[in-house]
C-alpha cells in the first residue's frame, strides 16, 4: 500500500513538527510536575486530522486530503519532536540543577538533547527487524495508534466523536490552566516594575481564578503541634492529576492514595515527635533560637549561635527531618558554618529575623557577619514599626514550623521503585535473554518474494553504521569537555545504551510498559563504580542511556503502528528523524524559560528529579550522607520493591488485581499529597463511569483524559515561559537604557 499513496510529504513533517513541538512543552511540563510523560501519537493522530480538515475547508476544499499513511508519517514527526527529544531534561539535568544550583549552559545541552534521541533514532533500526518484522512483538499503543487512523478514516460516527471529545478537552484543559495560572505573568511584570503590587492583589483575586492549591489545617494530623504546618497536604484543583488517574487506573493511583496516607497519617506524626525530642534535648539550638534583646527583639550573637551550632552539627549531631523546612536566608548563614542548609531552616518568622540579621541599618542587605554586626538599629526601627508580632515565634522551636514529609519520604520512596523495576527485569529474565539472543527468523509464513519485498523499503544496515559512528563520536567528545569524563567513560556509555534500549524496547514490544527508570537506575549503579564520587558523569551516563533507550522504544511503537497500516519503514524512519531537530530546537529554549532558576525548579515539587538526585547523592556521597532514618526507610522500601512484584506474580491470576503497585506505593512517598488524591480522584470517575455506562467509557475516557493532560500541562508551560519571557524582556530593556 505505502508505494500507491504519498507518505513522507512536506505537509505531513510541519505539521507533525508543529503538533510535536507543543506536545514536547506539555510532556515536559508533565515531567517535572508528576514525573510522567504521555504518549503523543494518539493525540497527534486526532489533532492533524481535525485541524487538517479545518484547513482544507478553509481552501474551500482545494487542498487534498491527508492521506492515512501521511497521517502516520505525521504521528512519527510528531512522536520524536513531542515524546523521543528531551526525556531526560526534566529528570538528570532537572537533578543537576538541583545539585548545584544553576542550569547547565545551553550550548552543552542543545546537542546533549540532540545527540540521544538520534542515538535513540538509529538503535532501532536494526531492532525494528528482529522485534516487529520477525517476532511479531504487539507493541500495544502502536496497534492503539494503527486502529485509530483506520477509525478515523472510515468516516464513522464514533471516529468523530472521540475526535470532538479530544478537542474539547484540550481546550478545557487550557482555559482552566490559564485561570489557575495567570496571575505569574502579572507578578512577572511587577517584578520589572511595570505593575503595582495592588494590581497584582486585585488580579489575583477575579472572581475567575482558579487557586493554584486549597491548603488544608493540618494542626490535626499532628495535633501535639498545633502551629506545624505540614507542606502539600491539601487539594490542587487541576484536573490534568484527575485526567491522569483516569489514564493510569485504579490499581496504580489508589496504590498512590494509600502509599500517602501511611506517610502523612502514620509515619509523619512519628518523625515529627523524633525531631522535636531531638530539639528539645538540644540546648545551644534552643539557646540560638531564643537568645534575644527585650521580649521579642534580636541581636548580633543570634547569628554567631547558628555558626557555633554548625559546628556541632558537623562533629556529628544529627537532627534527622529538619531539612522538610521552608527555605529561607537562613540557608546562607548555614552555609557559611559549613552545613547542610535543608538541616534546619525555621518558617516565616525566623526567614524575616534572619533578613533583619543580614542588612546593616540603612543599608543594603548584606550577608552574613558584617551585615548582623550593624543590625541592632535597624532590628529596633522594624521591631516599633510594629512586626514584632511577626517574629513572636522565634522564640519556640516547636511553632512556626513547615514540615515537608516527602523531602524524607523520598528515599524509601526511590527505593522501592528502583527495587520493584530491577525485580521485574530479573523475573522476566526470559524477555531479557530473547532480548540479546534474537529470534530464530523471519515472521512464519514469510515467502522469498516477501523477503525480497521487505528488503527493498526497510532501512539499510548500511544507514545505522553511518549514524552511530559520528552520533558515538559526538557523544564522547562532548562528554570529554562538557561533564569532564574521560574519552573511555563516554564510549561505556554509548555502548551501554544497546543492551539497555534492548531490554526497553521488548518491556515495550510485550507489555507495553518502558522501564526507563529502572535502566537509568543500572547506568547510575555500573557508574558509582566507574566515576566513583562524582555526581556529573553519574547523572550524565545515565541521562544518555535512559534517553536514548526510552526514544527507541517509543520509536518502535511508532514502527508497529506504520507496519500494520502498510507503511514505508524508510519513509517513517525519515519522519521519525526529521522530528528529533524540531524537537531539539523548542525544547531547549523551553527548559530554561519554564525553569529559571534551581528555586524555581524546587518550588514545583518536581518528584522524578528528586528521585534522581536522591540516587545520585546515596551512590556518589555515601549512605552516611543520608539521615539514619532514611536509610533504614531505604531497607524497607527496597524489601518492599522486591515483594509486590514477588507476590503479585505468584498469586492466581484472579487475586492479582488486589496486590498493590509497587510504583504506585513508591510514586507516593516522592510526590505531594495532593497528586496522589488527584489521581485517585481521576481513577475513581473513571471506573464508576465504566460501571454506569460501559460504552461510553471505552470510548471517551482516554481521548477525553488525553486532550486535558495535553491542553492542561501546554497552557501552564506557555504561561511560565510568558513570564520568564517578561522579566528577560525587561532586564534586557532596563540594561539598554
Amino acid at each position: 500500500r505505502g508505494e500507491r499513496v504519498p507518505q513522507l510529504t512536506l505537509r505531513a513533517v510541519l505539521m507533525g513538527a508543529v503538533i510535536g513541538m507543543a506536545m514536547s512543552l506539555s510532556n515536559l511540563y508533565t515531567t517535572i510536575k508528576l514525573g510522567w510523560a504521555f504518549g503523543v501519537a494518539i493525540t497527534a493522530c486526532i489533532i492533524s486530522y481535525v485541524v487538517w480538515n479545518a484547513i482544507r475547508a478553509a481552501s474551500g476544499h482545494r487542498l487534498s486530503k491527508m492521506t492515512i499513511l501521511e497521517n502516520n508519517c505525521m504521528q512519527s514527526t510528531a512522536s520524536a519532536a513531542g515524546y523521543s527529544t528531551g526525556g531526560t531534561i526534566g529528570t538528570a539535568f532537572g537533578a543537576l540543577l538541583l545539585i548545584q544550583g544553576e542550569h547547565f549552559e545551553w550550548y552543552w545541552l542543545a546537542p546533549f538533547v540532540l545527540l540521544t534521541a538520534a542515538l535513540g533514532v538509529f538503535i532501532a533500526v536494526p531492532m525494528k527487524r528482529q522485534m516487529i518484522n520477525h517476532e511479531q512483538l504487539r507493541f500495544p499503543s502502536g496497534i492503539a495508534a494503527a486502529e485509530t487512523l483506520r477509525s478515523l478514516y472510515s468516516h464513522g460516527r464514533e471516529a468523530a466523536q472521540k475526535a470532538n471529545a479530544l478537542i474539547f478537552a484540550l481546550f478545557g484543559g487550557m482555559l482552566l490552566a490559564f485561570y489557575r495560572t495567570y496571575p505569574a505573568v502579572f507578578e512577572a511584570l511587577h517584578d520589572a516594575g511595570r505593575v503595582s503590587a495592588e494590581t497584582v492583589e486585585k488580579v489575583s483575586k477575579w472572581p475567575m481564578r482558579v487557586p493554584e492549591l486549597l491548603d488544608w489545617n493540618s494542626s490535626w494530623l499532628v495535633s501535639k503541634y498545633q502551629d506545624v504546618h505540614v507542606r502539600t497536604w491539601g487539594f490542587e484543583p487541576s484536573m490534568l492529576l484527575v485526567a491522569a488517574g483516569m489514564i493510569v487506573g485504579m490499581r496504580v493511583s489508589l496504590s498512590m492514595l494509600l502509599g500517602s496516607i501511611v506517610l502523612f497519617f502514620v509515619v509523619t506524626p512519628a518523625i515529627l515527635d523524633a525531631d522535636i525530642e531531638t530539639l528539645r534535648a538540644h540546648p545551644e539550638y534552643v539557646t540560638a533560637i531564643r537568645q534575644s534583646g527585650d521580649e521579642y527583639g534580636i541581636n548580633t550573637t543570634y547569628v554567631t549561635s547558628v555558626k557555633e551550632l554548625g559546628k556541632e552539627i558537623r562533629k556529628g549531631f544529627d537532627v534527622e527531618t529538619m531539612k522538610y523546612m521552608d527555605r529561607a536566608t537562613w540557608e546562607k548563614k548555614l552555609l557559611e558554618a559549613g552545613v547542610d542548609p535543608a538541616k534546619i531552616v525555621p518558617e516565616k518568622s525566623g526567614e524575616q529575623a534572619a533578613d533583619v540579621l543580614g542588612a546593616p541599618a540603612g543599608g543594603e542587605k548584606a550577608d552574613g557577619g558584617e551585615g548582623a554586626g550593624n543590625d541592632g538599629e535597624q532590628a529596633d526601627q522594624k521591631a516599633q514599626a510594629g512586626h514584632i508580632e511577626e517574629w513572636k515565634h522565634v522564640g519556640n522551636p516547636e511553632r512556626a514550623f513547615a514540615f515537608y514529609p516527602v523531602n524524607w519520604a523520598l528515599w524509601g520512596g526511590t527505593s522501592v521503585m528502583v527495587f520493584s523495576s530491577l525485580t521485574a527485569v530479573a523475573m522476566g529474565w526470559r524477555t531479557l535473554v530473547r532480548a540479546f539472543k534474537g529470534g530464530a527468523g523471519p515472521a512464519e509464513g514469510a515467502t522469498a518474494d516477501d523477503l525480497t519485498e521487505m528488503a527493498k523499503i526497510e532501512v539499510p544496515f548500511a544507514w545505522f553504521v553511518l549514524g552511530m559512528v559520528p552520533i558515538t563520536i559526538g557523544l564522547i567528545i562532548l562528554m570529554m569537555f562538557a561533564f569532564e569524563m574521560s574519552w573511555w567513560l563516554g564510549l561505556i556509555s554509548v555502548v551501554m545504551t544497546y543492551p539497555i534500549a534492548l531490554v526497553c524496547c521488548r518491556a515495550t514490544g510485550e507489555t507495553d510498559t518502558t522501564p526507563i527508570g529502572a535502566m537509568g537506575k543500572v547506568t547510575q549503579l555500573v557508574y558509582a563504580v566507574l566515576a566513583k564520587g562524582q555526581i556529573v558523569p553519574n547523572l550524565m551516563a545515565a541521562g544518555t542511556t535512559a534517553a536514548a533507550g526510552g526514544a527507541s522504544a517509543d520509536l518502535l511503537t511508532d514502527l508497529k503502528s506504520g507496519y500494520l497500516l502498510g507503511a514505508n519503514p524508510r519513509k517513517q524512519f525519515l519522519a521519525q528523524f526529521f522530528g528529533i531537530f524540531f524537537g531539539t530546537l523548542i525544547i531547549v529554549p523551553a527548559w530554561y524559560l519554564m525553569v529559571r532558576n534551581a528555586e524555581a525548579f524546587d518550588a514545583m515539587n518536581p518528584p522524578a528529579a528528586k528521585m534522581w538526585q536522591a540516587v545520585a547523592l546515596a551512590l556518589t556521597q555515601g549512605l552516611h550522607s543520608i539521615p539514619k532514618s532514611a536509610q533504614m526507610a531505604i531497607v524497607i522500601g527496597g524489601l518492599v520493591g522486591i515483594a509486590l512484584p514477588l507476590i503479585q506474580a505468584f498469586l492466581p491470576a484472579k487475586h492479582r488485581k488486589w496486590v498493590p503497585s509497587a510504583m504506585g506505593i513508591g510514586l507516593a512517598w516522592v510526590v505531594p499529597w495532593y497528586n496522589a488524591l488527584g489521581f485517585a480522584i481521576g481513577a475513581v470517575i473513571a471506573w464508576i463511569w465504566h460501571l454506569m455506562h460501559k460504552k461510553s467509557a471505552d470510548k471517551f475516557t482516554i481521548p477525553i483524559a488525553s486532550g486535558i493532560v495535553a491542553g492542561e500541562a501546554l497552557m501552564a508551560a506557555m504561561v511560565a515561559i510568558t513570564a520568564t519571557l517578561i522579566g528577560l524582556l525587561f532586564a534586557s530593556g532596563a540594561a539598554g537604557h
